[in-house]
């Protein structure tokens, strides 16, 4: 919906200050409609959109074919598609009470696609607190087999 005139004008009909003020207060009074109908798209061009009333949770996208969603002022979450030619996606599905939620991998051009996860440094991958077996780390293949077989 777009900003309408509060006031039909006729030829010759002389403006006053009180027909002015009104169009003046049609204006700033739908500001919000005037400068982002919610029928037209809108351009942020790099700029951030801030999200929560303190200004330290934002979602920009100032690198090409990146988004980055902070958290207290700190970046925590990046999708980034400036891969060549991006075909491959995940799906974050939230679960109810005593179901586990989901992280998919969705493709539009691949049917077996693998799913990456890389520590920092010398982290672990754990599970519920136990430490996943990393391909090649075959001195605690045999505990975490044998935990998980004998419990």
């Amino acid at each position: 919906m777009a900003v309408t005139a509060s006031k039909t004008w006729v030829a010759g009909e002389v403006l006053t200050a009180s027909d002015l003020n009104g169009e003046f207060l049609n204006v700033y009074g739908n500001g919000e409609t005037l400068g982002w109908p919610a029928t037209v798209s809108k351009n942020f061009a790099g700029n951030t959109l801030t999200l929560d009333a303190d200004g330290d949770t934002t979602l920009t996208a100032d690198t090409d074919d990146r988004i980055d969603l902070a958290l207290s002022g700190v970046d925590l979450f990046r999708f980034d598609g400036t891969v060549t030619s991006p075909v491959n996606g995940y799906d974050f599905i939230a679960s109810a009470t005593g179901v586990m939620p989901n992280v998919t991998v969705i493709s539009t051009a691949d049917t077996n696609v693998d799913f990456n996860i890389i520590p920092l440094g010398t982290g672990n991958i754990t599970q519920a607190g136990t430490r996943v077996l990393l391909l090649g780390d075959e001195s605690t293949a045999q505990s975490i087999l044998a935990g998980q077989i004998f419990g």
